[in-house]
């Protein structure tokens, strides 16, 4: 059985191919750009991907941080994606170019990468998943 369920609604926008997405406390539009036929009338399922996945590592990093008392002063993420054709299929690569400011020394700075990979949504594009889609 799933455990900590989170869900989300997607309606068919007024536009093209926009789409109106609600959380239980926040509602906004994505959309494709004007080369894809849409209106650009918010981030495409890719920006938001990697908005979720740079966001979640810089929160992720952060809290640790916060745990151990260590001083942050900033946090910057740079999330990027890229496919390559091989022999398998399609591989996806996904980069995250971090920054972070403050006074750490090397250890530290060495321990907040290795968390990085631990934030929720990196794990959710590497480990073992299941997409199921029901009509």
């Amino acid at each position: 059985m799933a455990q900590d369920l989170t869900t989300v609604s997607v309606r068919m926008g007024r536009k093209p191919y926009s789409t109106e997405v609600s959380t239980d406390s926040h509602s906004f539009t994505m959309d494709v750009d004007a080369s894809k036929g849409g209106a650009d009338a918010g981030p495409d399922p890719h920006e938001l991907l990697l908005a979720s996945l740079g966001a979640c590592t810089v929160m992720t990093v952060k809290m640790y941080a916060d745990r151990k008392g260590w001083p942050i002063d900033s946090i910057d993420a740079k999330a990027s994606h890229a496919t390559e054709r091989t022999d398998e299929g399609m591989r996806h690569r996904f980069v995250v170019d971090m920054t972070i400011k403050g006074d750490l020394d090397e250890e530290q700075r060495a321990r907040l990468i290795d968390i990085a990979h631990r934030c929720p949504i990196h794990r959710a594009l590497v480990e073992p998943k299941s997409v199921e889609i029901r009509g």
